[in-house]
Parts: structure tokens; sequence; C-alpha cells
């Protein structure tokens, strides 16, 4: 026990009829007193100032909140109804580190609260009131460091202390109890992010973003350059404007107009590993599995960051939720938006799909979950020509073939069918001995197109 003897002397009345009794324990600048009728008394011992702001601090359980000054000493005193409410109350950094992740949650974000409050408080001479989620200041200093509090938020994640600062991925091998995303939500709400992420975002080698090419899709192509692309080509740029990364993106539109590949053309720029996940077939008649098999994608997604989470057919899951839902259909969802709104801050590039965008949850497609929603519908004459020009590049083609004229046969099909039809008029000119793709291939395999052959 820090302090040997109590501030009051036993008997000190703190409000009418509650006087003081004999020192519970004690910590940096705090007190647990007993009182005189079986309730707990605990003192706050510090400047006029922090108690001007402790008054105003977060309501307690407790039956009053009393400032006085005693012997010179300026105090706040708050007594408790129930004997044994305040007899969890630690300092932080004696809080034990063998704790639930919902448990070290409500810790980081009671830490987070009272930062905000007190930007000087000493973290680990805090207090913690288990019931109540709450962290309360009792010491200062005018610049704590960034060390001592990475210090305290290692200690509660795997018991103590290292000498300089680890990853994520470290802290999840001393403690494996904890999920990799835990741990970083943890960091991540009171303040710190992954070193080791940022260096890897820092180091990164794509090459230049004008050198990405959607082929037939010119004004996707420029949004990816100057969204996504050049953010990661220059991210130490970015983060020194305080510019956080993307965060999700939703393409709709009808069936083979390239939604899938264009999410994949932006995977394979980058070289990032891409994880898809087709939601219609990942859904589960079994309570709770269909978001454990979701949060398990996006726990690999983060320990092998940066990467892409492809999410396919979104709409099979995230469609919009009514009174006459199930709770486990409820709770997908709300697992779904966790961890898409968190996943930027994990190197996770989230992209998604649906075809059936109005049917989507209201709650989904806003900003903070997916930033961008975008359209891509039926390419017209001159995005088939484009697309053409781009499909035929590395083939052997006649000279006299026009682009447009197929273009505008092929008007009004999705681009997937426009990169068959190419495919299959390779397929005709090497059938036919030819070392070029003709006119004549083309017509022959639009004809196969129209008539819906069965071998497509």
């Amino acid at each position: 026990m820090e302090h040997s003897f109590p501030w009051l002397p036993i008997g000190t009345e703190i409000t009418q009829g509650t006087k003081t009794g004999r020192l519970l324990s004690s910590g940096n600048g705090y007190q647990l007193i007993a009182s005189n009728d079986s309730r707990i008394i605990l003192l706050l011992k510090n400047s006029a100032d922090l108690l001007s702001k402790n008054l105003q601090y977060k309501t307690l359980e407790m039956t009053g909140i009393n400032s006085f000054t005693f012997d010179d000493n300026n105090y706040i005193a708050t007594i408790y109804p129930n004997k044994n409410a305040p007899m969890e109350l630690k300092n932080l950094v004696k809080v034990s580190s063998s704790m639930s992740a919902q448990e070290l949650l409500s810790i980081a974000n009671a830490i987070s609260e009272m930062a905000t409050k007190f930007p000087n408080a000493l973290w680990d001479s805090a207090l913690y009131f288990p019931g109540e989620h709450l962290c309360l200041a009792t010491e200062f200093n005018k610049a704590p460091t960034a060390q001592s509090k990475y210090a305290l938020a290692t200690k509660l994640l795997i018991g103590f202390a290292p000498k300089t600062n680890v990853s994520a991925m470290t802290i999840h091998q001393l403690n494996p109890e904890l999920t990799f995303n835990e741990i970083r939500d943890f960091l991540e709400i009171i303040g710190f992010e992954d070193e080791q992420l940022h260096d890897k975002l820092s180091k990164i080698n794509i090459s230049s973003p004008d050198r990405f090419n959607l082929h037939g899709r010119p004004e996707l192509e420029k949004f990816f350059r100057e969204n996504i692309l050049d953010y990661f080509y220059r991210y130490k740029d970015y983060q020194k404007m305080g510019i956080q990364p993307p965060n999700g993106i939703l393409f709709y539109g009808p069936p083979g107009t390239g939604k899938t590949y264009t999410a994949k053309a932006v995977s394979d720029f980058l070289r990032w590993p891409i994880y898809d996940i087709d939601i219609a077939n990942i859904g589960s008649p079994y309570i709770h599995q269909t978001s454990i098999k979701l949060k398990s994608v996006f726990e690999q997604a983060a320990e092998n960051a940066p990467s892409i989470v492809l999410l396919e057919e979104i709409d099979a899951l995230g469609g919009s939720r009514s009174m006459s839902m199930h709770d486990s259909k409820v709770e997908e969802i709300s697992q779904l938006l966790r961890l898409i709104e968190t996943a930027s801050k994990q190197g996770i590039l989230v992209l998604a799909t649906t075809n059936r965008y109005h049917s989507m949850d209201n709650a989904l497609v806003r900003k903070g979950r997916f930033d961008h929603v975008i359209e891509i519908g039926m390419p017209n004459q001159q995005e088939i020509s484009l697309a053409l020009t781009g499909m035929l590049s590395k083939k052997p083609v006649a000279n006299n073939l026009s682009k447009d004229k197929i273009a505008q046969q092929l008007l009004g099909l999705p681009m997937s069918d426009v990169a068959w039809t190419v495919n299959e008029a390779a397929r005709i000119a090497v059938r036919a001995g030819k070392n070029q793709i003709d006119s004549e291939c083309f017509k022959q395999a639009i004809d196969i197109g129209n008539k819906g052959n069965t071998a497509r």
C-alpha cells in the first residue's frame, strides 16, 4: 500500500451522518475508506482544477459527490451505497491481463474517454471502475510520454511492458487468446496505430497509377488511379496530410458488366493478396456460423495486410433489415458493418459487388463503410471499342479489322460477352488454320453468341 496512513482522521464527517472509518486500500491520488454506516468512501486528492473537472465528469452510481478542503489539501469524496461496489476498483497498472476481449475493449474505451477529457492524465495511476466502465484521472503530467502509455497498453494485453514498441502480430503471438483484430481494435481505440503495418505501407513498391488499365472503362480507370492507387503510391505524402486510407468500394450493376474483373484487376496491379468471399455461398443454417466465417477471413486478411477482401453478391447478407428478420440475421449484418468500417485501419481494402443495389441496407452503403458506391453499367459503343483494342493488343489481328464495326454489333451486351467473343474469334481463327483474327472470325463468333451456343 503506497500510503500507510489515511489522509483524514477517523471520524471526519463527509456528509451529514457519514463519517470516515479505517483505510481499506490506496494508490496514487486516491484512498478507499470504510464509513461508519457500512458504505465505502472514495477520496481523490489533487488540485482544485482537477476537482472541478471531475465533478463534471461522467456520473457514477454513488449517493453524493463532495468537494472540500482539509489541512490545506483539496479533496473529492464520493460515497457508494453498496459496500462491495468499489472494491474491484484498481489502478490501471494493476489490472490483470487475463481478461476477455470484451473486457479489454471496455477498458480501452474508458481510457480513451478519460484521455479525451484529461490529455495530461497519467494512465498508469488512473482508477478503473469495472462496473461503471469508467477511468478516473488521479495524477497529471505536463507531457505524459507516448512510451509510458504504450507500456500500459501492452501490459494490459500481455501482462508485461516490453522495452520497445511491439507490433500487433507480436502481441498476438505472446497472447494467442486474443485475435489479431481484437488486439488492433484495442490499440486503435486508445490511440495507437500498428507501426509494423505503417512501415510496410510506407515501403510498398507499386507501379505508377498511370500504368493501371481497365480496358474499355476509362472513367473507372481514372477513378482508381486518382482515389485508390495514388494513395498507396504516395502513402507517406498522404500520411503527412493526415489523410486516412480509402475504405470500402461497392460496385453495382447488371451481371457480366465487369464488377469482379475490376476488383481483381486492382488486386493484380497492387500485387496484394485477395480474399474472395461469395456471400451467397458462406451462409450457414447454424446461428453465429456466418459471422464466424466472415470474421475469420478478415482476420487472415489483417494478418497478411496490406490486402484486399472481395465481397461478392454482398446483397445476400447486406439486404435491408426488417422487423421480421431473425436476430441471428441482424447479428450477421451488424458483424459485417463492424468489419467493413474498421478494415482500412488494418490495411484492408474492401471491394464488394452486387446486382441488387436498391435492396441494400442503408447503414451498409453510407460513408465510412463504403466510401465510394460506383455503378458499372452496360458498356457503350466507345467503351466496347476501347475494350477490344486492349483485349486484342497481344493477339495477331488482320490489318483491315474494324473494331468500331464489331463494337456496334456487340452493343447492348455486357463486357463479359465482349471478352467471350474475342476468345471465340481467336479459337475460330486457329481451327480455320489462319494466323490472324479477321472480320470473318468475329462474324462467326458473334453469330454463335447470338444463338446462345451451349458450349459457352
